[in-house]
């Protein structure tokens, strides 16, 4: 199917800079595969191929907007880098400078999908399926390690901006609670960390391009 095409090029491209005995997520940190990429000259991740499959009907009920508009602005100008090598196998340093910002981008915005993509799609929907409060207004959900490098899963709750006020914040870890009983059904068996953050904070980070 073409989500899982796009998944397993992108994941392929990444994989030819930095080599997958690295930790879960470490491997796809694209601070750390910038450095490779400049250091090693690798070229193999410029191709049309890495974005063969995109659709971003794929993506519409599961990135936010801005992320969403980001991820198609990213394809369409790293396609446009690719489709510029007309086949060739040497590329140019102008060609790599155009498509690496496009690429690093990429693989921020798909980082969730990319490790521990089933998790992240299986909580996400166990979390919505729930009857919480109407004021929680969406989630933002991470697979990855702690600062240990245990297995986690850090989940922001998004929330009303009107909501946000002192009484909800008394309420706030039972809330918790209750997320966390939602977790525990899943059986992901990874440590949990909630946070909380208003609509507007979750939007200002996003149009920021931070997670």
């Amino acid at each position: 199917m073409a989500r899982e095409d796009f998944l397993l090029y992108l994941d392929q491209a990444a994989g030819a800079a930095s080599p997958r005995q690295a930790k879960n997520g470490v491997r796809l940190d694209p601070t750390r595969i910038e450095e490779l990429l400049r250091k090693d000259g690798h070229t193999q991740w410029l191709s049309r191929r890495t974005v063969k499959g995109f659709d971003p009907k794929d993506y519409a009920n599961i990135l936010s907007d801005v992320e969403l508009e980001n991820l198609k602005r990213d394809v369409a100008g790293f396609g446009k880098v690719a489709e510029s090598l007309g086949g060739k196998q040497k590329t140019t340093d102008q060609q790599i400078e155009d498509g690496l910002p496009h690429f690093l981008s990429m693989l921020n915005i798909m980082s969730p999908f990319l490790d521990g993509f089933n998790e992240y799609k299986t909580l996400k929907v166990a979390l919505k399926q729930e009857k919480l409060p109407s004021y929680i207004k969406d989630f933002a959900v991470s697979v990855g390690e702690d600062w240990t490098g245990d297995p986690a899963i850090k989940i922001w709750v998004i929330i009303d901006d009107d909501a946000a006020d002192e009484s909800f914040y008394k309420g706030v870890s039972d809330l918790g609670g209750e997320i966390e009983e939602i977790l525990e059904s899943v059986n992901s068996g990874r440590h949990t960390f909630i946070y909380f953050r208003t609509f507007s904070e979750q939007r200002e980070l996003e149009e920021a391009g931070v997670r």
